[in-house]
Order: structure tokens, then C-alpha cells, then sequence
């Protein structure tokens, strides 16, 4: 049994340099006699190549011009040879006892799995701020991939062909929703798996017109148009596109009954859910973020249609490794 650990990075520096540790510590701690550690860097501007090249044992590989992470998973997976893949994001570190609990007798005892993210807020100084954990309860249980941490059998990874490349932001839920229309779920173990080191000053507002950009066609419209005929994609559009569905019942009546009055009925939601995501003096641009990402994502679902990128066309350098 090979074990590849699958790192994708840019511009993560001492986060990078702490991730490979942690992975070389997880190696040692359970005894792997066959593993392999591929840093997967999308053009980082920063010492990250320098930092992976300090490790004898990582493969490294450097995306030129064309990069996400999407590719940069993809890649790291076309050129790795274990049985399990690993993926890591590199501003996380993996625990070491995680494996214990997930391979057993050489093999993963589900195909799909994941665990507790304890998410670690840091100062400039990387004092730990504090420590969030996500994706717990006190069992294992069921659900979509929502995150760029999980380990996966190679067989069921080729059986989905990776992750779309395409995808700027989503990916990884996109990549779940295909995997679940295969009957597979990723089984999360209330174990922790990773830590998530996080320096980017958080917002006391969980959304902003600053975040009103073209990922928003990916991670939202571009999922359900690709995957319309699954059940799972239109779950996921129920419990996450409320406003949005809102909109269109709203633009549906104004047809039917030729009235401007039901756009109200939609306005009025957009108001009572900007009232309770956000504080006082920011509920106006919290009301404008909802409209137009709402109008985005309707509209794009008719015109925007991204290429998928051919992977031969997609250049990399191969900085470093035996393979």
C-alpha cells in the first residue's frame, strides 16, 4: 500500500515549511513503509519552492501559467502513485494520530474520509488568537466534501476523473456532488485531522460587497448548471440559495400576473436577512451584497460557460524528486 500526501500551495511560506513537517512526523508516527509527498506550488511569488526544496523527500512541481486549485489537485494526483491520496491545503498540518483510526490493514476503511478542521486564528506574530473546530459530532458521519483536506482511494478518484478544472472556487462540494452520485459519501470521524492556520484579519461581517467577483459563477451558478440533474446539487441549492429562490418565484409572478408588486415579497427577504447577518450600520451593503450576488448568479446561469481546461495544455515545471 503506497500512501501519497498531496500538498497545493502559493504563497504560504512558513505555513508550507510546517506542513511538511507535520506530514514527515505523521509518516514516522504510523510506521508507513511506502508514502510519497508531492508539493503541488501555483506560481507563488514567495520562498515556498526554496522552503519544499529544504525537504529531500518532497516531489515538487510548479504550475507556469495556468493555476488553481482544481489543477494543482489534479496534477499532484496524475503524478503520484499511492493507492490512498491525502490532500492538504499548506496552510494546514496534519495530526498524526488521524491515520490510526482511518487505515487498517493497509487499506482505508471507507473510501471517502475526513475529520475535525480545528480552524487557528493567528496574529502577525503567530500567537494562536484562538481555535475553532469544524465538521464535529461525538460519531462518524455522512456528508459532502466541503473542504481541500480528505483522503480518497486512487480508484474512486479516477473513477469521478478528479476535480473539474474549471472551477476557480467550488471545487471541492462540486467534486462531492459527483462523487455522492456514485452512492459515495465522505465518512467524517470525530478525530482531529487537520489544523487550519488562518492570519487573514477576519470581518465581523460574514459577507461583503469586497467578495463580489467572478468565483461567486463557479461556487454557486456553475455548480448547479453542471450537476442539474443531481438531487444532491439541487439540496445543496435549497439550503443555500434561499434569497436566490425568493428572486425567482418573485420574477415568475411579476410574468404570470403582470404585477412589480411581487418583486416586494423578495426585497422584504433580502431586508430581514441582511437584518440578521449583519450589525446595524452594515446592514445597507449587506442588502446590496445579497441583490447582486443573487442577480450574478441568475443571470450567469444563461451566459457564463467557462472552457474546461485540456490537462495537456496546462504547463508545470518538475522543480524537484525521484519520480
Amino acid at each position: 500500500m503506497m500512501v501519497s500526501f498531496i500538498i497545493i500551495g502559493r504563497n504560504e511560506g512558513w505555513k508550507l515549511t510546517q506542513c511538511i513537517k507535520s506530514i514527515d512526523e505523521t509518516i514516522k508516527y504510523n510506521k508507513l513503509k511506502s508514502s510519497e509527498l508531492i508539493y503541488v506550488d501555483s506560481n507563488s511569488k514567495d520562498n515556498s519552492i526554496e522552503r519544499a526544496k529544504k525537504f529531500k523527500a518532497v516531489r515538487i512541481f510548479k504550475l507556469i501559467e495556468m493555476y488553481n486549485p482544481a489543477i494543482a489537485r489534479n496534477i499532484g494526483a496524475l503524478n503520484s502513485t499511492g493507492d490512498i491520496l491525502i490532500f492538504l491545503d499548506a496552510d494546514m498540518t496534519i495530526h498524526p494520530n488521524f491515520l490510526k483510526s482511518i487505515i487498517v490493514k493497509n487499506q482505508l476503511v471507507h473510501p471517502l474520509i475526513g475529520g475535525v478542521v480545528i480552524d487557528v486564528g493567528i496574529d502577525s506574530d503567530r500567537n494562536i488568537i484562538n481555535e475553532t473546530p469544524y465538521h464535529y459530532k461525538s460519531k462518524p458521519f455522512y456528508k459532502l466534501i466541503t473542504g481541500g483536506a480528505f483522503v480518497i482511494n486512487r480508484k474512486e478518484w479516477l473513477l469521478v476523473d478528479g476535480m473539474d478544472n474549471r472551477f476557480i472556487r467550488g471545487e471541492d462540494p462540486e467534486l462531492g456532488i459527483r462523487i455522492a452520485d456514485q452512492k459515495i459519501f465522505l465518512k467524517s470521524y470525530p478525530n482531529t485531522f487537520v489544523y487550519h492556520y488562518d492570519d487573514k484579519i477576519k470581518s465581523n461581517i460574514p459577507l461583503s460587497l469586497k467578495n463580489l467577483n467572478k468565483s461567486i459563477l463557479f461556487s454557486n451558478m456553475l455548480i448547479y448548471r453542471k450537476n442539474i440533474f443531481s438531487i444532491f446539487a439541487w439540496k445543496r441549492f435549497y439550503s443555500h440559495e434561499k434569497s436566490l429562490i425568493a428572486l425567482i418565484i418573485s420574477l415568475f409572478c411579476v410574468f404570470i400576473f403582470n404585477s412589480i408588486l411581487f418583486i416586494l415579497f423578495y426585497l422584504v427577504l433580502l431586508v430581514l436577512r441582511s437584518v440578521r447577518n449583519s450589525s446595524k450600520s452594515r446592514i445597507y451593503e449587506q442588502f446590496i451584497y445579497y441583490l447582486i450576488r443573487d442577480v450574478i448568479v441568475l443571470v450567469g446561469f444563461f451566459t457564463f460557460f467557462p472552457n474546461k481546461i485540456n490537462t495537456s495544455k496546462i504547463k508545470f515545471e518538475k522543480i524537484s524528486g525521484n519520480h
